[in-house]
């Protein structure tokens, strides 16, 4: 998984990105994003720190850290939901691809299904 700064809807978030492992024969799904709202920003305050990595310190807790050491806590601490989740289509996959530019079609559904099997409180796989 990996995990940077962005902004998204007047919040600093936490993208996790992830592919999830393949559940038939026709290989990887695509990339699930997820945001998890860190705090309320305006994006000329954040616009410094969008793309950054983080690291996940204490996951149960909401806790990340940047390169830096400079701490980001879910607004929520470990209870944080995604506000915002998507699936982007795998680059192989022409059938999806068609949908991804589909607002609540194919690749939301595909992020919900992927949802289903994650842990409230941690945000990882089961």
């Amino acid at each position: 998984m990996k995990s940077t700064l962005d902004y998204r809807d007047g919040h600093l978030c936490v993208l996790n990105e992830s592919e999830p492992a393949a559940n038939n024969s026709h290989g990887p799904l695509g990339t699930l994003r997820e945001w998890y709202s860190v705090r309320e920003a305006t994006e000329g305050e954040v616009a410094m720190l969008v793309g950054r990595p983080v690291n996940g310190i204490e996951r149960d807790e909401g806790l990340y850290a940047d390169e830096e050491g400079n701490p980001y806590q879910l607004s929520e601490q470990g209870r944080t939901q995604p506000p915002a989740v998507e699936m982007t289509p795998a680059a192989n996959d022409p059938e999806r691809a068609e949908n991804k530019g589909e607002s609540g079609t194919d690749g939301q559904a595909l992020a919900e299904k992927m949802a289903y099997g994650r842990s409230e409180h941690s945000g990882q796989m089961r």
